[in-house]
């Protein structure tokens, strides 16, 4: 009787796993955060959702504790626990997988000991996914620039600073003999929200030079820039309509149709009106600038009589 020797994997039929840009922050924000006698990697549970199309949803992730050596890891159970137990007070995600950063490498042996435990921590039927963000300085990770983009949704390509595996077990029957990873689509996605604030960061780190790290921009620098922008594309919606008109481009009706509900939320409010609710708005952005620096005065205030009062004691 003969035994057959064959790859079989947790999930045979291939699947894509999307990532919200705020994970990506998180954990590069938990990388940066670490002490120098953290291990040279971290790790965290990743959270999210799967989806109809079978597609893996991560929206939300936290850090857990641990510590390895070339022989054994140790991962705190109790607080990954804890953790999962608060969220699902505000939120039905479930545990996807979890994540850790590297040097743009492989997975390695202590990453299949933390991907069996993560095993047991998911949901009947979800397959745990790892995600594996490179903190290698020269990744840039650009994405391919024609994402697909809708009106809800922004996606993005393949990355090359962010990895996503699933685990894959070689058997002989229905015995494992070894556990390796098996590398899966993965891609940015986001709302409208989160992509207007990604777009935000890029556009500073564009700007930043690097022996001048200057701050994130006023309210009215933010303010006069969606304006600039939102003259620009009032331009280009006025020159497609003035080439429809007159024959010279082809209409298409899902625009024509777009821009006819978006013209249609703008309420119908004459300049005077429009004026006011600007200048209200104005005055509201200079009083909050007004009141920070009045608490950064008073803070500068206090520290100088604290250094005061600790001198002559």
């Amino acid at each position: 009787m003969s035994s057959y020797l064959y790859l079989r994997g947790e999930k045979t039929r291939s699947f894509a796993v999307d990532v919200h840009p705020v994970v990506l922050l998180n954990m590069a924000d938990h990388y940066m955060r670490r002490t120098e006698h953290q291990p040279h990697r971290v790790i965290g549970t990743l959270l999210g959702r799967v989806n109809v199309d079978g597609t893996v949803e991560i929206t939300e992730s936290f850090p857990v504790p641990h510590s390895e050596t070339m022989d054994e890891v140790a991962v705190d159970i109790e607080y990954h626990k804890t953790m999962y137990e608060l969220s699902r007070r505000v939120s039905t995600d479930e545990v996807i997988g979890w994540y850790a950063t590297g040097d743009g490498g492989e997975p390695d042996e202590n990453s299949v000991l933390i991907h069996e435990f993560y095993c047991r921590e998911v949901a009947s039927g979800i397959v745990p996914v790892h995600l594996l963000l490179s903190m290698a300085p020269n990744n840039s990770g650009n994405g391919d620039p024609s994402a697909k983009k809708t009106t809800s949704v922004y996606r993005k390509s393949s990355t090359d600073f962010v990895r996503a595996y699933i685990s894959c077990g070689l058997r002989i029957g229905d015995q494992v003999l070894n556990t390796e990873f098996q590398p899966v689509q993965v891609g940015v996605i986001s709302g409208i929200p989160e992509a207007v604030g990604y777009e935000a960061l890029l556009d500073t780190c564009r700007h930043v030079e690097r022996s001048d790290l200057r701050c994130v921009s006023s309210e009215l620098d933010n303010l006069k820039s969606s304006l600039e922008q939102l003259l620009r594309l009032l331009e280009k919606v006025e020159s497609y309509t003035q080439q429809v008109l007159q024959g010279t481009r082809k209409g298409d009706i899902s625009v024509g149709r777009y821009i006819s509900d978006t013209l249609s939320m703008i309420p119908q409010l004459d300049s005077t009106s429009i004026e006011k609710l600007f200048g209200d708005q104005l005055r509201d952005v200079l009083m909050i600038l007004y009141l920070d620096k009045l608490i950064w005065a008073n803070a500068k205030l206090a520290e100088k009589f604290l250094m005061v009062a600790a001198g002559e004691s």
